[in-house]
């Protein structure tokens, strides 16, 4: 098989060997082997990168798929050399290699990873390093949610999950996170937590545009605070493991 692919994870395999987590263009998630791949002459590796998108030639085996030709299309070197980029950039990356399963073929999910990886790489005008992390910081979690919603984890966020009656931004409403959405005042409980109606509207927002149209959006510091808040509910109910790389980013955001 020959397609596009972006790295979502690499570990050491057997002494030379490594096992990759790869989203391709044609197959959806795909594992495969790079054999000799931690040689120090070997050709394979200098291709197989993360942040990058890279020309696959994958062969089927009777046990393992094999990675057998492997050519790097292009380069988000201004990931690389930013540890806050790099960061963010994993954490979308196990995100999408935890919810995604295997060959299930998505190119609208290939194509928002790309995007991800291309505003990462982008550079903006803030020169504020707090504020231009905010802006990345942003984005990823923009993305987190575009991709749940491919995936079939789509909030409700136009009726109250209990009453089903519409949710009105004038009214106190509230977050449950376990049911995925909305509930009004009359039908909260104990567990959900005050949403704000411009987080609610923003949200609606992030699920309706595309991901380069969002740039054109401005957010301040308490909506992300409260946004990346609400994102955080909604995946903890979805996931039943930690998420590695969300303890190196939020930190940087205060």
């Amino acid at each position: 098989m020959n397609t596009q692919g972006i790295i979502l994870r690499k570990y050491d395999f057997r002494e030379s060997d490594s096992f990759f987590s790869v989203y391709t263009l044609d197959s959806g998630k795909v594992e495969a082997i790079a054999r000799g791949v931690k040689k120090p002459k070997t050709k394979l590796g200098g291709h197989l990168n993360f942040f990058s998108i890279i020309d696959l030639r994958i062969a089927k085996g009777k046990i393992f798929n094999h990675i057998a030709g492997a050519v790097g299309q292009k380069n988000f070197l201004n990931i690389k050399q930013d540890l806050n980029k790099i960061n963010l950039a994993f954490y979308c990356l196990e995100v999408t290699n935890y919810f995604v399963n295997l060959e299930k073929k998505d190119k609208r999910i290939f194509y928002l990873l790309k995007e991800i990886l291309e505003i990462l790489d982008s550079k903006n005008n803030q020169k504020d390093k707090l504020l231009n992390y905010q802006y990345y910081l942003s984005f990823s979690y923009f993305y987190i949610l575009k991709l749940l919603n491919l995936l079939g984890y789509k909030p409700e966020l136009f009726n109250c999950l209990k009453c089903q009656k519409d949710i009105l931004l004038s009214e106190n409403n509230y977050f449950d996170a376990i049911g995925g959405g909305i509930v009004c005042e009359k039908c909260k409980s104990k567990e959900m937590f005050k949403i704000n109606f411009e987080i609610i509207k923003f949200l609606r927002l992030i699920l309706e545009k595309e991901l380069h149209d969002l740039q054109k959006e401005n957010i301040t510091s308490e909506q992300q605070k409260e946004l990346i808040k609400t994102t955080d509910k909604f995946l903890t109910y979805r996931l039943d493991r930690e998420i590695k790389s969300r303890r190196f980013i939020v930190k940087n955001s205060h």
